[in-house]
């Protein structure tokens, strides 16, 4: 489905999204910053999964949507969607949590090569 390929994205040697390793004197920091970078991988990963909110339940025997219930404890009526049934699924899951390894990988080879050219700080410093 489409967190398998978000992460077939993620582990391909072809770039999702691009950036640059920018010399603001005296560091050396990526462009855009790691920080977004990193919330709109999330914020997309998140959007994936509540998407499936919008495929309503039909009723049974039926093509027709359930319309939204009253239940118990609730102030507002209850939609129900394959929300809930994707979100549980183990194999979702186990994809969110391999796409969560995989972005923390990449930025930690970022910060290791960002790291190469730190060590030259000493000659950018302003005096």
């Amino acid at each position: 489905g489409s967190l398998g390929m978000f992460l077939m994205y993620l582990v391909a040697r072809r770039p999702l999204l691009t950036g640059a390793a920018v010399l603001s004197a005296p560091e050396v920091v990526l462009s855009p910053p790691v920080v977004e970078i990193q919330k709109l991988l999330l914020k997309a990963l998140r959007a994936i999964v509540e998407s499936t909110k919008e495929f309503y339940r039909w009723q049974r025997a039926s093509c027709i949507e359930t319309p939204p219930q009253r239940v118990e404890g609730e102030d507002e009526p209850i939609v129900f969607s394959f929300f809930t049934d994707v979100y549980a699924n183990a194999q979702v899951l186990q994809t969110l949590v391999g796409l969560t390894t995989s972005i923390d990988k990449t930025f930690a080879r970022i910060d290791r090569y960002l790291d190469r050219w730190r060590r030259y700080r000493p000659l950018w410093q302003m005096d």
